[in-house]
C-alpha cells in the first residue's frame, strides 16, 4: 500500500496547473487536525498506533487539492503525517486535548505563517470538558476576531464539530447539537472572510443514527482494547475512511475560494 500511495502522490504532485499562484493553507484545530484515530478502526482505541505518520484529513485534502490543480502548501508549528505526502503537506497547528481559548492564547505562533485560507474545527474539547454553549460560543467568536485582527486578509472556513456519541457522558450529544446550531450565527458576525462548513451535517460521521459511518469513527467495546470502563466507547475521532469523507467536504469547500485566491495572487 504504502509504495502504491508513494507513486499517487508523484502523480499528483505532477498535477499542479503550471503558473498556479502558490497559496498557503494552515489547518487550524484539536486532535481531529492532528489526526488522533487516523490508524484506528471498529474495536480500536483511538490512541492506538497514532503517532508522528498520523494525517488525519490533512493527507487525503492535499491529495484532493493536488489533484484539482491548486499549488498549496500547508504551514503551521507542528509537523506530522504519513510518508506518502511530501513534507509540504505535513504542517499543521493541531493540538490534541486543546480548547478554543488555548488555541486563541497561541495565535501570535501561527499567525506568524500569514496563511491564505484556515481549515478551523474546534470546540469538541470545550464540550467534552463540559463548558456551558454560551462560553464555547463565546470563545469562537473571540477566536475570529483575534484572527481577523492579525490576519484581515485570511479567509477561515470554520467546520461545524461531529457529534460525541459516549456512553459515558451522553449529555455530549445535545452540547454539540446546540453549538453547531449557534455557530452559524457567529460565523455570519466574521464574514465574508469567514464561512460556515458543515462537516458534520454533510458526513453525519460519528452520529447514533448513522449505523454504517459509525464504524468510521474509532470506537472500543471493551477490556480486550483497553478501555476503561468496560463498554466505554469513543466516537469523537474518525478512522482513515472517516477523515477521507472530512476531506472531500473540506475540498469542495476549498475549491471555489483557492480559484480566487489564485486568480488575484502573483504567479511564483
Amino acid at each position: 500500500m504504502a509504495p502504491a500511495l508513494a507513486a499517487a502522490a508523484v502523480l499528483l504532485a505532477t498535477a499542479v496547473l503550471p503558473g498556479t499562484a502558490a497559496v498557503t493553507l494552515l489547518p487550524l484545530g484539536d486532535s481531529i487536525t492532528y489526526g488522533a484515530g487516523s490508524h484506528a478502526g471498529p474495536a480500536i482505541a483511538w490512541t492506538t498506533g497514532c503517532d508522528g505518520t498520523c494525517g488525519g484529513y490533512r493527507a487525503p485534502l492535499w491529495a484532493a487539492l493536488m489533484a484539482a490543480g491548486f499549488n498549496v502548501s500547508f504551514v503551521g508549528s507542528q509537523s506530522s503525517g504519513p510518508a506518502w505526502v511530501p513534507a509540504a503537506a505535513h504542517a499543521h497547528e493541531g493540538h490534541s486535548g486543546w480548547r478554543i481559548a488555548q488555541i486563541t492564547g497561541i495565535l501570535p505562533t501561527w499567525a506568524t505563517f500569514k496563511p491564505d485560507v484556515i481549515t478551523l474545527l474546534l470546540g469538541t474539547n470545550d464540550i467534552g470538558q463540559n463548558h456551558s454553549t454560551t462560553e464555547v460560543v463565546a470563545d469562537m467568536d473571540a477566536l475570529l476576531a483575534a484572527t481577523f485582527a492579525a490576519l484581515p486578509q485570511t479567509r477561515v472556513l470554520v467546520g461545524t464539530v461531529l457529534d460525541m456519541v459516549n456512553s459515558v457522558n451522553p449529555q455530549w450529544s445535545g452540547a454539540v447539537a446546540a453549538f453547531n446550531s449557534a455557530l452559524p450565527a457567529v460565523v455570519a458576525k466574521h464574514a465574508p472572510g469567514a464561512m460556515l462548513v458543515d462537516l458534520a451535517g454533510a458526513t453525519r460521521l460519528c452520529t447514533p443514527d448513522a449505523d454504517p459511518l459509525r464504524r468510521l469513527c474509532a470506537e472500543c467495546n471493551g477490556p480486550a482494547t483497553g478501555c476503561t470502563p468496560a463498554g466505554y466507547y469513543d466516537r469523537v475521532h474518525p478512522t482513515a475512511a472517516g477523515y477521507s469523507m472530512l476531506a472531500g467536504v473540506w475540498a469542495a469547500a476549498l475549491g471555489p475560494v483557492l480559484e480566487g485566491l489564485a486568480a488575484t495572487a502573483p504567479s511564483s
